[in-house]
């Protein structure tokens, strides 16, 4: 339904932290950024960010969970150049982070490849 949930184990307590359950491609804070068929969910060690594989959209994309406000979603997608093949995402489904937490691992499920990107 195109969001990202929380759910706190010890009581099953959902909260929609990112997405308008509209299908689109929007950046913005909570319910206002919008998402189509978000598949994977990584939080970084610090609980500061997520990494979110925005698998209808083709994008990799970032919620913020710093500040006292929403949770900010912005576009991350590595460019061509980037990735260093001269193409873009074409259908990101799963990730993880390096354990330095320097190095993005995207599954890109229509490339039939694993690409890794260095985060900035």
């Amino acid at each position: 339904n195109n969001c990202v949930r929380v759910v706190t184990i010890s009581n099953g307590w959902t909260q929609t932290i990112a997405g308008s359950h509209a299908k689109g491609q929007k950046d913005g804070e909570g319910n206002h950024a919008s998402f189509s068929r978000p598949t994977s969910v990584y939080a970084v060690a610090d609980n500061s960010m997520l990494y979110v594989t925005d698998t209808g959209n083709s994008l990799l994309r970032a919620v913020s969970l710093l500040g006292s406000g929403l949770p900010a979603v912005y576009t991350v997608s590595p460019n061509r150049t980037q990735l260093g093949d001269g193409t873009n995402l074409r259908n990101p489904f799963d990730l993880t982070v390096s354990r330095d937490g320097r190095v993005i691992f995207i599954t890109d499920r229509d490339a039939q490849c694993v690409r890794r990107w260095h985060l900035p």
